[in-house]
């Protein structure tokens, strides 16, 4: 700020940002002691990876002469009913949406932050599999 610059519209700034944001909520997440194991279980194993194990999902084979693609679905398909089977034993024990009471509203809107998550992870693993979500059940 003290040289003038709008760093909103500076891209080298833009991703110093992003890179420190998402290295405070890791720090953060990981220097706190976990309460739920269910909670951590969703995030480390299923969360958090889903980026990497959709990078690897699809590869180029550059070892043969022509275009060769090796797709790894088995791969998104483990995680997802991994996950759906954690996320259902955690639904079944933890009250998302408890009594309205001031000190437990942080709690109740890290859970819901993480069930946008698990959703997330969830849709975007079907619609990569060309499988819809449904809406309810």
């Amino acid at each position: 700020m003290k040289h003038s610059r709008d760093l909103a519209q500076d891209p080298a700034w833009t991703e110093t940002f992003r890179v420190l944001s998402v290295a405070t909520i890791k720090f953060e997440m990981l220097s706190t002691a976990p309460q739920s194991q269910g909670e951590w279980l969703l995030l480390f194993n299923s969360v958090l990876p889903f980026p990497g194990l959709l990078s690897q999902t699809a590869a180029l084979d550059h070892t043969a002469p022509g275009l060769h693609i090796t797709a790894r679905t088995e791969t998104v398909c483990k995680l997802l009913v991994q996950l759906s089977m954690d996320f259902s034993s955690y639904y079944n024990r933890v009250h998302i949406l408890g009594e309205p009471r001031p000190h437990l509203f942080g709690q109740m809107f890290a859970r819901l932050q993480l069930l946008r998550a698990v959703c997330e992870v969830l849709h975007t693993g079907l619609a990569m599999l060309g499988l819809p979500p449904l809406s309810h059940i």
